[in-house]
């Protein structure tokens, strides 16, 4: 790219970025609470909508050329999301919860994942998708993106000092790693043409590699933090762990994603100083860099596809669905671990950060031309996100009604 033409998409990105860090503050995440407004956030449909405008033939500042340039940056950012992602995984708390953890994450996730699959996938066959090109796959990948859920902290949720930890953050965390798990067995299955990535090994090497990988980074990210004299010596060599691990895992046509999450959950499982302080200071970076990174997203979305409207809002309904027989089932699981019906089901409506995470990695992952179906999906998760605010407002306030009355 030429010099004259890099100094336009330098300027757009630094104020895209500006952008981005002034809605990761908190004065400005506080007013999305009061008004109802975390949707836009947790979906990033403003700074998407940025992107696409900054694409578009009138202004042109990322064009083809400027996404290829762009392309190892982004890498970084879904595996610093992915990173982030793993290290909320302590097995710790886990631990320290009651027995029924797994069935309440199965009533959750595995609930949901079969609704979503039941509707998504003869919507996508009617909407003219091919069982031969992408149809299961992005089957699957609606289906993993619609667990991935975002919870409010409210009493129900906060834990007090030197309390046990709450059943609800710790289940949400591990839907969203079963989101990326089902991310990464996509990614191993559905395996790009071996002539275009110059690798062929069977699905379970892949998925042997894909742990390895992980694990290895994981391992490697401890031994060189036990090195740092400063936190942010600390915060400098994580940031080259996970370039590096980007880098690998892109190479090689894995998950980006997937592998930094494995990296990330292995390193804060072992004995690092300041578990807590270093999770803090991962998750202040990851919001302003996943608006970002949705910013180079928009400059590829293609809006007028009306086969993603269509498919946004069966997702939406499916979602919402799912969201609902998942929470009723989870509380008959463990009727005491969990706040009410009407809190808890509310709670696993609103679309997490991660399922945009989910769609973007899928979406990278094909090498050479994508199917129209892969764009369907990408307008899916991101509108589907705001459709779903939209539908469960009634829904909970029957939901509360019902509770409340005799």
């Amino acid at each position: 790219m030429a010099s004259s033409d890099f100094l336009a998409p330098t300027l757009a990105l630094a104020a895209a970025a500006g952008l981005a860090f002034l809605a990761a503050s908190r004065r400005v995440r506080a007013l999305e609470e009061r008004f109802g407004l975390s949707v836009l956030s947790s979906s990033g449909l403003p700074f998407v909508l940025l992107g696409a405008w900054l694409a578009s033939s009138r202004v042109g500042m990322l064009n083809g050329d400027v996404l290829d340039d762009l392309r190892p940056a982004f890498e970084f950012g879904l595996g610093w999301l992915g990173f982030v992602i793993g290290a909320r995984i302590d097995l710790k708390r886990i631990d320290r919860l009651p027995a029924t953890l797994p069935s309440v994450v199965g009533a959750t996730a595995l609930l949901p994942m079969m609704v979503l699959v039941l509707i998504c996938a003869p919507t996508l066959l009617l909407l003219g998708a091919h069982p031969e090109v992408g149809l299961y796959r992005n089957a699957a990948i609606l289906a993993a993106c619609g667990v991935a859920c975002a919870v409010p902290l409210t009493s129900a949720t906060a834990e007090p000092a030197g309390g046990p930890p709450q059943m609800l953050p710790e289940v949400t965390k591990l839907n969203e790693i079963l989101a990326l798990a089902v991310l990464g067995v996509v990614t191993v299955l559905y395996r790009p043409d071996q002539q275009l990535t110059n690798w062929s090994l069977p699905p379970s090497a892949w998925a042997l590699m894909l742990l390895g990988l992980g694990s290895l980074f994981g391992v490697l990210g401890y031994g060189l933090i036990r090195t740092a004299r400063s936190e942010a010596e600390e915060f400098a060599l994580i940031v080259g762990l996970v370039a590096l691990a980007a880098g690998v895992s892109g190479y090689m046509a894995l998950s980006v994603p997937v592998v930094c999450a494995f990296a990330g959950a292995t390193l804060i499982n072992l004995p690092v100083r300041d578990r807590e302080g270093l999770v803090s200071t991962l998750d202040s970076v990851s919001r302003p860099l996943y608006l970002v990174s949705l910013v180079i997203v928009g400059a590829t979305w293609d809006i007028g596809l009306w086969q993603g409207w269509v498919l946004a809002l069966v997702y939406a309904f499916a979602r919402l669905l799912g969201a609902l027989l998942g929470g009723l089932w989870a509380k008959h699981v463990e009727p005491e671990g969990l706040p009410s019906r009407a809190e808890f089901i509310s709670a696993l409506i609103p679309q997490s950060p991660v399922a945009v995470v989910v769609i973007v990695a899928a979406s990278t992952a094909w090498v050479g031309e994508r199917p129209e179906s892969v764009r369907w999906t990408i307008t899916a998760v991101i509108l589907g996100a705001v459709f779903v605010d939209i539908l469960a407002r009634p829904l909970r306030v029957a939901l509360r009604r019902r509770e409340v009355s005799p």
